[in-house]
């Protein structure tokens, strides 16, 4: 089975949705529903490191690959991400080629970078060769979401930084940065993420896409846009959307039979 990196690399389209909630069983069933990755999210969310570990240790077990999104840059925080032997890592709310690169550089040992020896579980506790693992560090996916017009601007020099996989368009707070706050498919917001495709596609790489839509039709409109890798959905989306439909539901049933008893 090919890994998620092998498949970005042979520009495979990918897709996967977001864990929010750091619930270890949900993390469980949604692996095995066979999305190529789970996106663990650290940014918006209140999981903490332990609910983290629980999360990516049950994804990695049932052989799907285990996303995180990190939270900051700070390079503490992206060790213990890393040591817990995750499949990718993302990198948001980046703005110049500078930020980047320290990002970028934050994952890799010296010399290509300074992160920090120490890696737990990725090394399985020591059951596996620290050597290799130090060898290998490039199977790590790395990615950069574009989220700010900014962004946008400096995409020639943000392409130019080396070890990215994949460049993830956050469409809503992209619209933000031009003061169209969630107006995802206005016409400049869908043309900054058109010139974020092109570029990208120029050399070769990779784009994707977050976004919370549940419906065909517009996961379609994405993929057709140039978007490769799309993470959709949520688990407290599909929690709420579910739990809404059986209230109202029941409701309805409740209010009937309430009025045929009068």
């Amino acid at each position: 089975m090919s890994s998620l990196k092998e498949k970005i690399r042979a520009r495979k389209h990918v897709v996967g949705t977001h864990l929010s909630l750091g619930n270890f069983v949900l993390a469980d069933a949604y692996a095995q529903m066979g999305y190529d990755y789970i996106w663990i999210d650290t940014e918006h969310t209140a999981v903490d490191y332990e609910e983290l570990l629980r999360c990516v240790t049950i994804v990695r077990a049932r052989g799907c690959a285990a996303v995180v999104r990190a939270h900051v840059e700070e390079p503490g925080h992206v060790k213990r991400i890393l040591e817990m032997g995750v499949d990718g890592i993302v990198f948001p709310n980046l703005e110049t080629a500078a930020q980047v690169d320290e990002a970028i550089r934050s994952t890799y040992y010296p010399p290509r970078g300074f992160r920090g020896f120490g890696p737990l579980g990725a090394v399985r506790y020591g059951m596996d060769s620290a050597d290799d693992y130090i060898r290998r560090e490039d199977e790590l996916c790395r990615f950069v979401q574009i989220e700010r017009k900014e962004a946008v601007d400096a995409l020639d020099e943000i392409l130019a930084v080396p070890g990215i996989d994949a460049f993830i368009i956050g469409p809503c707070d992209l619209s933000g940065s031009i003061g169209k706050l969630n107006r995802i498919y206005d016409e400049e917001n869908i043309a900054l993420v058109k010139e974020t495709v092109r570029k990208v596609e120029a050399i070769g790489g990779t784009v994707g896409i977050s976004i919370g839509a549940l419906e065909e039709k517009e996961q379609r409109y994405w993929m057709e846009l140039g978007c490769r890798m799309i993470s959709a959905g949520a688990d407290f989306d599909f929690a709420v959307r579910g739990a809404w439909e059986n209230s109202r539901q029941m409701r309805k049933l409740r209010d009937e039979m309430d009025g045929e008893g009068k």
